[in-house]
């Protein structure tokens, strides 16, 4: 099973949660390769997926939608980074369950409300201080083998940061 059937899966988050965050290169990935940006983390809105109901396969399916190879810059899929709730609530986040039709461990994360910028991107104070607060609570998982359909990678959707 790829994901848990949308009944068993609770609208409220559990505070022992954590959360995949699809991570691409160039956007999300500083130029060695292994650190994330602030900016995988500065929008208003951020896609997520609940660990505890979902498998690296699916997480990586979903990605792998959304990867645009082709465009100038090239948005290319290189795994995911993976932040508790703990981590996000005590800098200041919101989680909510999202359920999604295809996607029922969907989640987003959210700031306090600032102004976005152009690319919907909140730019406050406060959501930049968020972010730098709990992305050293956040690990990167790099995929081995990102043009192989599978994750082949290290079993993320267990991750528990310990913050």
């Amino acid at each position: 099973m790829e994901i848990a059937p949308n009944e068993l899966i609770p609208n409220l988050i559990d505070e022992g949660e954590a959360f995949a965050r699809a991570i691409f290169s160039p956007y999300h990935l500083k130029k060695n390769g292994i650190e994330i940006k602030p900016n995988a983390f500065r929008f208003s809105e951020i896609s997520v997926n609940r660990t505890k109901y979902s498998t690296g396969n699916f997480c990586k399916s979903k990605a792998k939608k959304t990867e645009h190879p082709e465009a100038n810059p090239p948005k290319v899929y290189r795994g995911f980074a993976v932040v508790s709730y703990i981590a996000l609530s005590q800098a200041g986040a919101f989680v909510k369950a999202s359920k999604q039709i295809e996607d029922a461990a969907h989640a987003d994360i959210y700031f306090p409300e600032s102004a976005p910028d152009e690319f919907g991107r909140p730019q406050s104070a406060e959501m930049n201080s968020i972010v730098d607060t709990f992305l050293p609570h956040t690990k990167y998982f790099a995929d081995p083998s990102p043009a192989l359909p599978t994750w082949e990678g290290e079993i993320f959707w267990v991750f528990r940061t310990p913050y």
